[in-house]
């Protein structure tokens, strides 16, 4: 995930956050470690075929906050105590601050990667389950 500084820290805690919101949302843990499994696959191969990502701590946080805001798009958000907006808007607000932290260098491949990967499993997950039935990322053992 980096170096040791305030952002890794930051990162820490939002990964514990949400990733303890999504694993409430599974049946089973074992579900749920297929599913990190899985975002953590789909961030290799966009790293290893599309953009090297570096460090994919970082991003693998940034997809899961992107799925967390997708199942709970209601839920109300704080912004440094000085904005509050609801939790489907996160990613975009992810999106916004980080063009602000460059905006002349920004490389949308790198930027936009973790909500493309969440958005993949989320599409997989809620759209294309309840259209053809089956979700093609789900765990081998939830298949039959």
């Amino acid at each position: 995930m980096g170096h040791f500084d305030i952002n890794l820290v930051l990162s820490l805690y939002l990964i514990v956050q949400y990733s303890r919101q999504l694993e409430e949302s599974f049946n089973r843990t074992r579900d749920y470690l297929w599913f990190i499994t899985t975002c953590s696959i789909l961030l290799i191969l966009y790293s290893t075929y599309i953009r090297n990502l570096g460090f994919l701590g970082n991003f693998l946080n940034e997809a899961l906050n992107y799925i967390w805001s997708r199942q709970n798009p209601d839920v109300m958000m704080g912004f440094l105590g000085l904005i509050e907006f609801k939790a489907g808007y996160l990613s975009f607000l992810l999106i916004f601050m980080s063009f602000l932290r460059n905006p002349s260098g920004w490389d949308y491949k790198l930027e936009l990667a973790p909500f493309f990967i969440g958005h993949v499993v989320f599409y997989f997950d809620a759209v294309w389950a309840k259209v053809f039935g089956f979700n093609p990322l789900a765990a081998p053992w939830n298949w039959l």
